[in-house]
């Protein structure tokens, strides 16, 4: 994933845009970070974990700017969450993680008090594919009612 991020670095740099430059060096940057505290390269499902985080940040923040009404933040917050993305895979809908869940459910039936043996059955089929704070919310939801 790093060569990509470094192509498409350079193909921002010769169009001259600005916004998915620095979003791009920004990513580079994250991974390098990751690779130096590992000590070796990372692998493709590791690079799209540091990848789901800066989208996640992305969002976190326009919800925070939209709160605080300055929408200009929160419109450069999502350009820039937009042009991550393309370095994550599609994320599951709601409606595919509540329908997984509940599978599990009937094959595991569990209290509340025993989400967390839960979550970490369910955690191997979802990294990578959904947001973990999604499943953890349905499982929530779903353990309760």
């Amino acid at each position: 994933m790093l060569q990509r991020v470094e192509n498409d670095l350079l193909d921002a740099m010769r169009a001259g845009d600005t916004i998915k430059r620095e979003t791009l060096r920004m990513l580079k940057s994250a991974l390098k970070n990751a690779q130096i505290e590992k000590g070796s390269e990372l692998t493709d499902e590791e690079a799209i974990v540091i990848a789901q985080k800066e989208v996640k940040r992305r969002n976190e923040a326009i919800e925070g700017f939209t709160a605080a009404g300055k929408p200009e933040l929160a419109e450069a917050e999502a350009q820039e969450a937009k042009i991550l993305a393309q370095y994550v895979p599609a994320q599951m809908e709601e409606a595919d993680i509540r329908s997984i869940v509940e599978r599990h459910l009937v094959d595991n039936p569990a209290t509340l008090t025993e989400m967390g043996k839960v979550m970490g059955a369910l955690t191997p089929q979802f990294k990578g594919k959904a947001d973990m704070g999604l499943v953890s919310k349905i499982v929530r939801e779903l353990l309760q009612g």
